[in-house]
């Protein structure tokens, strides 16, 4: 009977203890909640392609420089938000599958200056702290030759967490081309979106994202932007004003943005199960000289509230609630002739609280 009460005793013992270690759950993200894409040149050195374009889960990036003196960037990412139930390091993994190519000419090696590369990169933010940390997971540069790509690849890195935070986790990605070569008929390929002569399913798509202990909270969340592009209204992506209060968001239209009886046609949808609060909306063109003109608002029109144009008109307290499935309908005059615009940046002022 001592015996027996002896080791009854241990495993108590045994299980006090476990009970203060803090056990490390799985959290997979399988798809994202939202997602960006821009490009990066000097417009006096534009090159010959330049490409980026996000729609869900999957990312098109591609540069292509065929003339000395082009140089750019087609960067974009796709996200997931969490809020974290631990203290401690945990070691977070995300996968992703790329199809696409990096190229430079043969001879660009002897010649030299000709450089195509593509760069993904983890990157966690504690959105409460306003800290960060992030990790090349991928990396590959040429100078003078090709590579192909058409397969999953995944990376890892160690992510501090503090409890009850909350965080955003991106899969970043960069393509970059850039031809500085003395000689004529040499270009580079970063190629992630399906150039002519190239297969048109080049892409960066989300496979999924584990991060431990953290709480997921949803996808979504905030209002989807999508533009008239003269046949239907193209899906923009998700615009991230994730926050207790509001924030300001420019984003740069990608898709082609039709001028249609006069105006620009936008319109900005909730898509999952929560609300958005806008206080004001934006229009701008970009000529090619960078200068920004602003798109005068003429028309807003909310699916259940009706006119709500004067409502968005103006930076103060005053907000359009956007509900799960309902639609806000924007119409902006053109602020410069249509041939002298370059690229269109749409700009939100708002939030979306979106608790878990």
């Amino acid at each position: 009977m001592k015996r027996i009460a002896e080791l009854l005793m241990a495993i108590a013992i045994i299980s006090m203890s476990f009970s203060f270690v803090s056990s490390v759950k799985a959290t997979t993200f399988y798809g994202e909640s939202g997602g960006t894409a821009s490009t990066i040149y000097d417009p006096y050195f534009q090159p010959f392609h330049i490409e980026a374009k996000y729609t869900r889960s999957t990312l098109k990036l591609g540069v292509y420089s065929a003339l000395p003196g082009q140089e750019g960037t087609a960067k974009g990412s796709m996200y997931v938000w969490g809020q974290t139930t631990y203290n401690g390091w945990v070691t977070g993994t995300v996968k992703w599958y790329m199809k696409g190519c990096i190229l430079c000419s043969l001879m660009s090696g002897a010649s030299g200056g000709t450089k195509a590369s593509i760069t993904v990169k983890f990157r966690a933010v504690d959105t409460t702290a306003n800290h960060a940390v992030e990790k090349i997971v991928f990396g590959e540069q040429v100078t003078w030759t090709y590579k192909e790509y058409d397969g999953e690849y995944s990376g890892s890195m160690s992510i501090p967490l503090y409890n009850g935070h909350l965080y955003q986790f991106f899969l970043d990605a960069e393509a970059h081309a850039e031809n500085w070569a003395s000689t004529l008929g040499l270009d580079a390929y970063s190629d992630f979106y399906g150039f002519p002569g190239h297969p048109s399913d080049y892409r960066i798509e989300w496979r999924y994202m584990d991060i431990p202990n953290v709480s997921p909270l949803g996808g979504g969340g905030c209002p989807t932007l999508f533009v008239w592009n003269g046949t239907d209204y193209a899906e923009e992506g998700i615009l991230n004003i994730h926050a207790e209060s509001d924030v300001t968001v420019q984003h740069e239209i990608q898709n082609t943005l039709s001028l249609e009886n006069g105006v620009y046609e936008l319109q900005l949808r909730e898509l999952d199960e929560y609300t958005s609060h806008i206080d004001q909306v934006k229009l701008y063109a970009v000529d090619y000289k960078g200068e920004w003109y602003l798109c005068p608002l003429t028309c807003a029109y909310h699916s259940e509230l009706g006119k709500v144009k004067q409502t968005l008109l103006l930076d103060d307290s005053n907000r359009v609630d956007l509900e799960p499935t309902e639609i806000t309908d924007l119409k902006f005059s053109p602020s410069i002739p249509y041939s002298q615009t370059a690229h269109f940046i749409f700009e939100i002022n708002g939030y979306n609280a979106k608790v878990p």
